[in-house]
């Protein structure tokens, strides 16, 4: 009886045991990649410096780095700390996921809904590293979950909730400005009566109360130009997106070949069967007529768009704000086959709902297989996971990666043991003439007094060998050499 009556409850508490178990299993397989040691670097200034704005010197909100503080304080290893936060919010975004699956369609689809989020391979490597887009992902998803409730309940104080989400979520990411075009379709999740006086009335108070949403959002984000970086934000958009006037000049520049990107990497990480269930629940939802599909796609459809449109360049985690949809409409769609074998089974022969019984086996195993496996080369060998080539660059094979820090990490905290060192770290050029390496190094090194460490960038690489000639003994340089190796092998003996 208990089992009975709190099944949802009970199942989506597995649902969670497994998330956690997913996420924090191998938690340091991967090392600290590039920009995982930009954000904890400005965690750990935040939280011991009091320096709760440093992201903007490098044309990021600082929300992210501030939601980073409390673990830092809590948990001694940086890398684990900045990680764990993303798995927190990581967390939030799997609850979120479940409230919009049962909102728009029972609890059924809602834990269904926060299972697939679970094994996706898409979302696992993300909530795994410690960057801004996973608690992007938390805000934008609980955003556009209030306007779906304000919606559905005809409660629109509901949308109170959908400012305070956005506003946080353009505190976090200005991508965020992608639910404003967003949030109106949530109107579609519910038909409006027909042959009603004033029936356009609910549709003009609707607009209105999610244009008030939205003001109240971006007033938010408004705060920060109190700031003095502020202008640095506008300053990085510049350098990633294309301009108003450049969109109208040349209004599909980037469209085809970013379309290309986001279907390849969605069909990488989602693997090709979970991906053609995704639009082909969403479809069944529209031949059904299913009012919530038309929502899920508009979601899908004008994030897609946009990103596509005006991105000069992408990252694979720019593309995670469209996995909401996708899973949701593969969830209806799972559904959806199960009522129609249940229901071949309920009104024919054993023998006549075989075939269709079949083929649903067949159909969630060419779903959960995959994605198993997955599962299984991500948290236990990363480097044998199936990723886009740009993630394997990135995250693996070229410099951004970071292999070998937490041991320079080490072996520097040895060295500072025997008394004061300069570390010479090499890298890109990060926020406040921060690098990588040198963002890492100072993470995993953070109030040591023994260490000073001196960021260089790339182009300064040819001073190394002199300065380390003339340098007093305890001087350390280190370089990230992969992609440089003429450079490299301009030094007699590498310190590392």
């Amino acid at each position: 009886m208990f089992l009975r009556r709190h099944r949802a409850a009970l199942t989506l508490l597995a649902v969670f045991a497994l998330y956690f178990a997913t996420r924090l299993y191998h938690l340091k397989s991967l090392p600290m990649f590039c920009d995982e040691g930009i954000y904890i670097r400005w965690g750990q200034m935040a939280a011991h410096s009091g320096n709760f704005l440093v992201s903007l010197t490098d044309g990021k909100p600082p929300l992210h780095p501030l939601a980073m503080v409390p673990f830092i304080q809590m948990i001694k290893d940086p890398l684990v700390a900045g990680r764990v936060s993303t798995i927190v919010f990581g967390a939030f975004t799997t609850l979120g996921v479940f409230l919009l699956g049962r909102e728009l369609h029972g609890n059924r689809l809602g834990v269904l809904s926060a299972f697939l989020y679970v094994i996706c391979p898409f979302a696992l490597w993300y909530d795994r590293l410690a960057l801004a887009e996973g608690l992007l992902l938390t805000f934008f998803t609980w955003a556009l979950f209030f306007a779906v409730k304000a919606r559905t309940s005809g409660k629109l104080f509901y949308l109170i909730g959908t400012a305070v989400a956005s506003g946080l979520a353009l505190l976090t990411k200005s991508t965020a400005l992608l639910l404003f075009p967003i949030i109106p379709f949530a109107y579609l999740v519910k038909r409006s009566p027909r042959g009603v006086p004033g029936r356009y009335r609910p549709l003009l108070l609707w607009l209105l109360a999610v244009a008030v949403s939205c003001l109240v959002a971006y007033s938010m984000f408004s705060l920060l130009r109190l700031a003095p970086g502020f202008h640095f934000i506008a300053d990085l958009e510049k350098t990633r997106t294309l301009t108003f006037t450049e969109l109208l000049g040349s209004p599909l520049l980037m469209l085809p070949g970013n379309t290309r990107a986001v279907f390849r990497v969605l069909f990488v990480y989602l693997t090709p069967a979970f991906l053609v269930m995704c639009f082909g629940g969403l479809l069944m939802g529209i031949v059904r007529r299913w009012r919530p599909a038309w929502f899920l796609l508009a979601w899908f459809g004008i994030a897609g768009l946009f990103e596509s449109l005006v991105a000069l360049f992408h990252f694979t985690r720019f593309f995670l704000i469209l996995l909401p949809p996708l899973l949701i409409g593969a969830g209806y769609g799972v559904l959806t086959v199960a009522e129609w074998v249940l229901e071949r089974r309920r009104l024919g022969s054993r023998g006549s709902c075989v075939a269709p019984g079949l083929a649903f086996i067949v159909l969630v195993s060419l779903i959960a297989v995959p994605a198993a496996v997955q599962v299984v080369r991500i948290t236990s060998n990363p480097v044998k996971a199936s990723l886009p080539q740009e993630d394997r660059d990135a995250f693996v094979a070229q410099w951004p990666a970071g292999y070998g820090t937490a041991e320079i990490a080490a072996y520097l905290e040895g060295e500072s043991r025997k008394g004061p060192i300069k570390v010479v770290a090499i890298g890109a050029p990060g926020a406040g003439g921060a690098s990588f390496p040198a963002d890492a190094i100072n993470a995993y090194l953070y109030g040591n007094a023994n260490v000073e460490i001196v960021p260089v960038t790339i182009e300064n690489m040819e001073s190394c060998p002199q300065a380390l000639q003339t340098a007093p003994s305890g001087t350390f340089c280190v370089i990230n050499g992969i992609g440089e190796s003429e450079r490299v092998n301009d030094f007699e003996t590498p310190t590392f």
